[in-house]
């Protein structure tokens, strides 16, 4: 894969100090390297090389992948730097358009950006950290590519068309008026911000974007990024639980007072084939994706005496 020398050693070092990473020459000679560590590591390591993930490429054509990301050399002959075609033949990693097709499909339906049901009951603050936390996330991985920032942007494309879609769809009204309602501008960028203010207290920020997505060749030294994590991970220091039970307002019926909690032992009960229809209180379950709903002790009493059968009109 790298072009930097015609012979390898395994076992030994560069004479500079850095281990040899590749070689100009046949494939045959490629693939007699790789027997040559499978047998290293076998015999000194105790580990195994996979054949099938340890690929030889051709660095001019084909594009490897490790961790993510693409691995190539740069053909760039026409750009000269400092009287020199710096960037000729110099190895690159790439940001993989897989990328901008997961995320598309993740926060898409039929092929269009839609809201995320999951996080539309929670506040306007958590739901923009959110989504901010995925972007940064993300970019923080990919930070070493050299065409992070054309694959960021369309990525902060898609993600700020849910989150306008996502606050608009727990307010009733377009995307027009959330943006009319949140978008600031700061350094020249324009951004959606949600600020809570506190008394005696610095206010709380949540922003979405902000930031500029150069390359950043050294990497920025941020832990590693977990989607799911980052997606899930409560914006206070308080439990999604307790603050709905500190909300004293009953999830059903909108009832402000003391709130108990009903819960059932997983969601997939109530998809169950062969079981009897949804109850509404399941299909609000269902729908928040929640195992639990803070409910008044009317509600409460209704759903255990099987009685509930939604919202009273008016």
């Amino acid at each position: 894969m790298f072009r930097q020398h015609r012979s390898y050693d395994p076992v030994g070092d560069h004479p500079e100090g850095h281990p040899r990473w590749g070689f100009v020459g046949p494939k045959s000679e490629a693939e007699a390297i790789r027997e040559r560590l499978s047998e290293f590591l076998r015999e000194r390591l105790r580990l195994t090389l996979s054949a099938e993930k340890t690929l030889i490429t051709h660095a001019g054509e084909e594009r490897a992948k490790f961790l993510g990301y693409e691995i190539g050399v740069t053909r760039e002959g026409d750009l000269i730097t400092d009287g020199r075609r710096a960037t000729n033949g110099r190895i690159a990693l790439r940001m993989p358009p897989e990328v901008v097709r997961k995320y598309h499909g993740r926060f898409s339906r039929k092929g269009k950006i839609v809201h995320e049901t999951e996080v539309i009951d929670e506040d306007d603050y958590t739901i923009v950290s959110r989504f901010q936390s995925v972007l940064r996330g993300l970019y923080n991985y990919y930070c070493l590519a050299i065409n992070v920032s054309r694959r960021m942007n369309r990525i902060k494309w898609i993600l700020g068309r849910s989150l306008e879609k996502t606050l608009a769809r727990k307010y009733e009204c377009s995307t027009r008026e959330i943006r009319e309602r949140y978008r600031v501008e700061i350094l020249d960028r324009k951004v959606l911000r949600v600020v809570i203010e506190r008394p005696g207290k610095e206010p709380l920020v949540a922003t979405f974007g902000g930031f500029p997505f150069k390359r950043s060749p050294e990497g920025i030294g941020t832990a590693e990024f977990w989607f799911g994590q980052a997606w899930s991970f409560p914006a206070s220091k308080r439990s999604e639980v307790v603050q709905r039970l500190l909300a004293e307002k009953c999830e059903l019926c909108g009832a402000k007072g003391k709130v108990q909690m009903h819960h059932i032992r997983k969601l997939a009960d109530i998809d169950r084939p062969g079981r009897r229809p949804k109850a509404p209180w399941e299909k609000i379950m269902s729908a928040r994706r929640r195992k639990t709903l803070a409910v008044c002790r009317d509600c409460h009493e209704a759903i255990h005496a099987g009685r509930y059968d939604g919202p009273t009109p008016g």
